[in-house]
């Protein structure tokens, strides 16, 4: 097994794998788009969102973006995670197609844009690493950051702005400042990740009955267990996209005594 991910990390063809990555995307984004203009006005915040988050994957991928590998493959671990953990609760086989088919088309995703050549192609670009002075341990800490805080924007949007009868504010300002401490990660500002940390802190705060289930497919055991579990799950990956900083900020903290 060790030598077959071996083999695959090392695999080439960096341009028709990159092509299959932006199928997946391009679908997700035009078919939240097309759904958020045709959809009940209720849910057209959402969809608009989401469609958003994949069609900005899809042109940061498609123009080689620095940062736009951790972004893709942020939401393809998302969606991945979503799909199989739908397909394991969801007792009505037709259903767990659909989420079989969501799951995978993230899971390619995931895959297409593993490996260190794909790598060389996004985040270890010379001239943004130069710009920004950052060494390979830098750069490989930052994507851990924007993974993490990605592959929970989803969630956010979908807590947040979700179809329910009164907006849970505290999820709300989470979602604000889980965008906002994104977009401060990917131009390096230390605001960013102090956004990051007062996302995960607002989620982690959330009362279970203060969450409304959403509209979620029939059949899903106890949809109030899903609304408090979400928020903090979310919660824990956001402290998970700035814990590679804690370490630096407690030396920087020490140098200054």
């Amino acid at each position: 097994m060790k030598r077959f991910i071996d083999a695959f990390r090392g695999m080439g063809l960096e341009r028709p794998r990159v092509a299959l990555a932006l199928l997946p995307l391009s679908l997700f984004g035009l078919q939240y788009l097309f759904a958020a203009i045709s959809g009940e006005p209720e849910t057209r915040p959402m969809l608009a969102l989401m469609a958003t988050s994949y069609l900005v994957a899809f042109v940061a991928l498609a123009s080689e973006w620095f940062w736009a590998r951790w972004f893709a493959s942020g939401l393809g671990w998302s969606g991945a995670v979503m799909g199989l953990f739908a397909m394991i609760l969801l007792p009505i086989p037709e259903l767990r197609l659909f989420f079989g088919i969501f799951a995978g088309l993230h899971g390619l995703i995931i895959v297409m844009l593993m490996g260190k050549k794909m790598a060389a192609r996004y985040d270890m670009q010379p001239g943004w690493r130069e710009h920004f002075g950052m060494d390979e341990f830098g750069v490989v800490r930052l994507g851990r950051a924007v993974t993490r805080a990605s592959a929970a924007l989803p969630g956010l949007i979908f807590w947040a702005v979700g179809p329910k009868p009164e907006p849970e504010m505290l999820v709300v300002g989470a979602a604000g400042l889980g965008i906002v401490g994104l977009l401060g990660l990917l131009r390096r500002r230390t605001w960013g990740v102090l956004a990051l940390g007062g996302a995960a802190v607002s989620l982690l705060a959330v009362k279970p009955e203060a969450v409304v289930p959403h509209s979620l497919p029939l059949g899903l055991p106890d949809p109030m267990i899903m609304a408090a579990a979400m928020p903090a799950a979310l919660g824990v990956l956001l402290f998970g996209a700035v814990l590679p900083f804690v370490a630096g900020a407690v030396r920087y903290y020490r140098s200054l005594r």
